[in-house]
């Protein structure tokens, strides 16, 4: 079975003045959100298996999470900033519209989402991430 054509590593384009609000809004400590949110991350889409796996790399925060995946299927895992409450996570792939749809819910109530538009040719990505009242758009470009 050929590799998916979203898989890959991507980089922001820029810093996203609305990121460390939505991180609030999706119920990160402020203190997280205010050290993450000012910053450039990369995010690596790999396959292991039956499974894939989606990195956050953050350089300027000396930070990354990792979080495992199947496709349609709802996943929980414990918050890795807060280790008291757990994350549920599902991930969808929509072929149409070259979209990775991620929506996820803690035991604490919050609830957020992140979408991965792919362009035409799978080099650039439009991240949506909706939480609260809060929607950050920012552009991300394949380095690999």
């Amino acid at each position: 079975m050929p590799e998916p054509r979203w898989l890959g590593v991507f980089v922001e384009d820029r810093i996203d003045e609305k990121a460390a609000d939505y991180l609030v809004e999706a119920g990160y400590p402020k203190a997280v959100a205010d050290q993450l949110g000012p910053t450039i991350s990369h995010i690596v889409l790999v396959r292991d298996g039956a499974e894939f796996v989606q990195i956050i790399v953050t350089p300027a925060a000396q930070r990354s999470v990792a979080r495992r995946f199947v496709m349609d299927e709802w996943q929980a895992t414990p918050d890795p900033f807060q280790g008291d409450i757990t994350v549920r996570s599902i991930y969808r792939w929509d072929e149409l519209c070259r979209t990775l749809q991620s929506s996820f819910e803690t035991t604490d109530g919050h609830k957020f989402s992140v979408d991965f538009v792919y362009n035409d040719n799978f080099t650039k990505i439009t991240k949506y991430r909706r939480a609260g009242q809060v929607e950050a758009v920012q552009q991300m470009h394949r380095i690999a």
